[in-house]
Parts: structure tokens; C-alpha cells; sequence
């Protein structure tokens, strides 16, 4: 039988661990780097003789070991330490019953550090989540958290874990999507980051205005981030004080004062006018499918207002009668949107092809890298100008246009072009959902040029006035 080099590679690897250290009981996961490994071992609380003792559970990976729990009891002098399991004896005759208990127990805790990596895009979790998911699938409970005493660093691992545990949900009730997850994980790796330069533990009472402006200078000198970026951590920073000032760990107010701001700076991001988008649907791409279904996902964004969420999951029960009617996952509102023609040709196109008549969904990210593919196809070359604040300083950074095309870009074309045809701002933001008007005239993306046609067209509407001599 032809066994594949890698497979070979693991089973060598596997092999050697054994011979070295073979008490260990080593779990091999699908999908990991064979160098990663989790280790399952159980441990006597004490070997007083005589007495039963409890069985603890220790759980390594990733270089880190925990102590999780007591999952069992047993008197030391029936305990074989060097297997990690009961003797076989006369005077303890259920020892099978047993040893099958602890190598389900085993067997549970593989499936639950499997599932976590396998759902989290192999990721490794926190250990304060591992633990937690362990205690809850072991004993159908959460490990309650006794240590009230935290630190700005364990109260963020602390949060982290209540997003990944689905402790925290949104809004709408639903756990919170991978993209927080990624942006706390991120923060708390920068305020560990910036722990170090500090020599000490933060706590909450060293979170005072003077830590808000050291903190935004990492930020801005080490990390070199936008302004957009150091505000988006600002933020993140806020909502995670602002939990520990609700749930009584946090006394320190300064993070509400004024001062303690998270910037913003205005983005110039493209839009697609409607123009573009005639030429983008006419342009010929049936010798590359990837780029085709691409191309027509992305024009029922553009055409729609729906975030990728939405447009990338449309079902055929959401379209009706000329209407799509769809829960956006973001918000959980119902929005109901005219079948523009563009989308009506396109749906046309995929009848009897796929469920919903519409291209097969796809990632965001190879998305977003087709989307940029296409864009220089097309011929969207004219270099956009954009400037912005990175490391401090003002920058101006000049790139074509088609580099700039993402998934977000067709909801922003919509907004846009449907302001420019005179479409009420009402109604275009009963579909993109933005709750005030500021919100939604900063997110469209209008030139001086095109208000003032907008101005003039209006002017051209009215009757003429009448010389009177």
C-alpha cells in the first residue's frame, strides 16, 4: 500500500515520542503540523495509602499545561502511575470499568480540542477557553471563575473567552462573528505587547488618561498603525472597560472622559458608478467561470446595498415576486429590496445551475482577490490618490483603482449610486441600515463635482422665470 510522504513523516515522529517518554498519551489531530501536540495525563492529588484520592486531569498543548479537574477517585495503592490507570487486582475487580471511564474521559477531551481547532481555522485557544470547554463537556457544566481579581490583561482573556464559549452574543442573540474574534485576539496580543514595555502587570487603576496617550503612542511608533487602526483598538479597549465597569470588576472611570478618544480619519474608499458597472456585466469572462460567478456575485452586491453576509447566502425562498426579502445577519432586521434588472439577468443566467439561481457562494477573502483580478481585466486603472495618517505621519499613497475593489465596495456602490439617482436617503437606508443620516452621508462616497450636478438638475427642474418689462 502507497503511503503518502507526510502520512510517514507523523507516524516517525509519533514513534520517537513514544520511545522517549512513552507514559504520555499523545493525541495526533487531523489537519495539525505533526510538531503540534496535545498530552492528556492523569495525576494522584496525593499517594497516602489506604485512602482514596482524587484523579486529576492535566491537559498540555501549544506549551502550555493545565490543571482542569478531578475526574475520579481511587485508593493510590491500586493505581499503576507508570500507565496512568488502575492496576489489575482481585481486590479491585471493576479496574476494567474504570480504565474505560478514563479512556473515555480521553477520548472526549481529544474531540473537544479537535472541534476548537477545526471550527477556529486551527487557531489555538486561550487556556481560560480550552479549560472552560472542557469543564462544560466533561460535566455538562461551565468551571465557575473564582478569581475575581483581574488585570486588564486576564479580563481581556476573560472576554475572549466568553465570545469564543458563545457566553457573549450579539444584539440579535447570535454568536458573535469570527471577524471580533480576530480583532479581540489581535488587541489582547498588542496589550501584551505593551505590558512588556511596561515591566509590570496593568490594572485597571493604571488605566488613567496618561496610560490612554502611552498606549496610542505604541500604537502609532511601534505598531505604525493608521489612525483608523488606533482608533478601531481605542474602541475595542473602551468596550472592554466598559464590561468590567458593568460586571463590578472596574472602578477607574477615565476611559469615558472626552479626552480619552478614539480617532477617526475620513477614508477616501472607491465606489463603482453605474457606468463601471455596465461595463464590469458586459465584459466578456466565460473562458474564466472563477472570475465570471465572481463578477455576477458581486454585481447582486452592487445592486442589492446587502453586506457580503447577505448577498453571499441569498436562498431562492428570499426571492419573490420581483423582491428580495431577507434577514440581514448583521442586524437581524428584515429588509425587503427590488429585483434590480442587472440581478434579474444574472438570476436568468443561473436558473437550473444552483438552488437559488444565483453564483455558488464563496470566501471573502479569495473574493476580494478575484475582485481585484477582474478590476485590472476590466481596465478600472486610474490611480486614486488616498491620503492618510500612518506612524503619525500624513502619507499619500497612489494606487489604481482595481486594487482598491472589495466585497464592501459593491454595498458602497449602491448607497452611492442610488443617492445619485435621487432615490430618498429614507429609503436607501431602510436597506443599508445606517440609523442616522450623518452615518450615511459620511459612508457614501459623492464629489463636490457630482452635488453640484445634482444641485443644477434640480435648478434645470424648475419652471423658468418670466422676464416682466
Amino acid at each position: 500500500m502507497h503511503v503518502k510522504p507526510r502520512q510517514t513523516k507523523v507516524k516517525q515522529v509519533k514513534k520517537q515520542c513514544l520511545q522517549i517518554c512513552p507514559q504520555p498519551y499523545f493525541i495526533y489531530l487531523r489537519g495539525l503540523n505533526y510538531k503540534s501536540m496535545a498530552e492528556i495525563n492523569f495525576y494522584l492529588r496525593n499517594n497516602t495509602p489506604n485512602k482514596e484520592t482524587g484523579i486529576l486531569l492535566y491537559f498540555s498543548y501549544n506549551g502550555t499545561r493545565l490543571n482542569i479537574c478531578t475526574v475520579d477517585r481511587i485508593d493510590p495503592k491500586y493505581w499503576d502511575s507508570s500507565n496512568q490507570k488502575a492496576r489489575q487486582s482481585k481486590s479491585f475487580p471493576t479496574n476494567a470499568e474504570f480504565n474505560t471511564r478514563l479512556n473515555n474521559i480521553k477520548n472526549k477531551v481529544q474531540d473537544i480540542y479537535r472541534k476548537y481547532l477545526n471550527d477556529n481555522s486551527q487557531q489555538q485557544p486561550l487556556p481560560a477557553t480550552i479549560k472552560s470547554l472542557i469543564m462544560a463537556g466533561l460535566f455538562d457544566q461551565a468551571e465557575p471563575l473564582t478569581n475575581t481579581s483581574y488585570t486588564l490583561i486576564s479580563f481581556a482573556e476573560h472576554y475572549i473567552n466568553q465570545i469564543e464559549t458563545n457566553k457573549r452574543l450579539s444584539k440579535t442573540g447570535k454568536p458573535l462573528a469570527d471577524s471580533t474574534k480576530r480583532i479581540h485576539k489581535t488587541h489582547l496580543a498588542i496589550l501584551k505587547e505593551f505590558q512588556a514595555t511596561r515591566r509590570k502587570p496593568i490594572t485597571f487603576e493604571d488605566v488613567t488618561l496618561d496610560f490612554y496617550n502611552d498606549f496610542k503612542d505604541h500604537l502609532t511608533t511601534v505598531r505604525k498603525y493608521s489612525t483608523n487602526s488606533i482608533g478601531k483598538h481605542i474602541r475595542t479597549l473602551k468596550g472592554i472597560l466598559s464590561d468590567a465597569t458593568e460586571t463590578g470588576k472596574n472602578t477607574k472611570l477615565d476611559f469615558r472622559s472626552k479626552r480619552f478618544l478614539a480617532p477617526t480619519e475620513e477614508v477616501d474608499n472607491v465606489y463603482l458608478n453605474p457606468t463601471e458597472l455596465t461595463i464590469l456585466y458586459n465584459y466578456d469572462l466565460s473562458q474564466t467561470p472563477r472570475l465570471e460567478r465572481v463578477r455576477d456575485l458581486f454585481l447582486v452586491g452592487c445592486w442589492t446595498g446587502l453586506r457580503f453576509s447577505d448577498f453571499n447566502s441569498i436562498s431562492s425562498k428570499n426571492i419573490k415576486d420581483r423582491y428580495i426579502n431577507i434577514k440581514t445577519q448583521k442586524t437581524g432586521k428584515e429588509v425587503v429590496i427590488p429585483v434590480h434588472p442587472t440581478v434579474s439577468e444574472i438570476i436568468k443566467r443561473y436558473d437550473g445551475k444552483t438552488e437559488n439561481s444565483l453564483p455558488l457562494p464563496i470566501s471573502n477573502q479569495k473574493m476580494n482577490d478575484y475582485l481585484k483580478e477582474i478590476g485590472k481585466l476590466v481596465g478600472f486603472t486610474e490611480i486614486i490618490k488616498r491620503e492618510r495618517t500612518k506612524a503619525g505621519k500624513g502619507v499619500v499613497i497612489n494606487i489604481p483603482k482595481f486594487k482598491h475593489l472589495t466585497t464592501h465596495t459593491a454595498r458602497r456602490s449602491f448607497a452611492t449610486n442610488a443617492y445619485n439617482m435621487g432615490v430618498p436617503t429614507l429609503t436607501i437606508m431602510a436597506i443599508t441600515g445606517h440609523k442616522t443620516e450623518t452615518s450615511f452621508m459620511k459612508y457614501i462616497k459623492v464629489t463636490p463635482t457630482e452635488h453640484a450636478s445634482k444641485l443644477l438638475a434640480i435648478w434645470n427642474d424648475q419652471p423658468k422665470l418670466k422676464i416682466v418689462s
